[in-house]
């Protein structure tokens, strides 16, 4: 596919910045009890950890699949016009 429809792209891009709000709010309402119970340090720590730890999910879920079994990891991609 070589053109992207319009209408679709905006709705994929309308769930990726709603969804970024919607973490954002979360980590908001649960970052002020946690540093009541912790402190800001612990919490910093365990903000850190977490960040790391989704890291590390995202490179191994977004790598290219070697095995083969995910496809062809040296196929060049493909073009898109907007």
């Amino acid at each position: 596919m070589r053109v992207v429809v319009v209408s679709p792209f905006g709705r994929a891009f309308g769930a990726v910045y709603a969804s970024a709000q919607l973490a954002s709010a979360i980590a908001y309402s649960a970052a002020g009890p946690l540093v009541t119970l912790t402190g800001p340090r612990v919490t910093f720590l365990i903000a850190g950890t977490g960040t790391l730890a989704g890291l590390v999910i995202s490179i191994a879920a977004w790598r290219p699949r070697l095995s083969g079994r995910g496809g062809n990891a040296a196929s060049p991609p493909q073009e898109c016009r907007w």
